[in-house]
């Protein structure tokens, strides 16, 4: 069984954002890009998304790009707060 991945919500400071798929659309430079099942973390109360960084890459890569900013797509989820990041040595999320 894989571990649970969750952090509070950087938007509501409530809910717990999960990982779970959904789809991706965006338009990137004139361009419409569709992708299906694309991991994401969503927040449980408000529905705030932050899409899987290694997706979000896969993403870019199939569009052409091979450097990116984090802002070509919106969020790219790096939270400290996050349960299973590795410099969180007391096991819960920092509020």
């Amino acid at each position: 069984m894989q571990p649970e991945y969750a952090f509070y919500c950087p938007r509501c400071q409530i809910g717990r954002c999960h990982l779970t798929k959904v789809p991706f659309v965006r338009l990137y430079q004139g361009l419409l890009i569709s992708a299906p099942d694309t991991p994401a973390f969503v927040c449980d109360v408000c529905g705030y998304q932050e899409y899987e960084q290694d997706a979000l890459a896969l993403i870019l890569a199939l569009a052409g790009e091979h450097d990116y900013e984090e802002d070509d797509f919106g969020q790219v989820p790096t939270n400290p707060n996050r349960v299973d990041a590795p410099d969180n040595n007391s096991g819960s999320p920092a509020l």
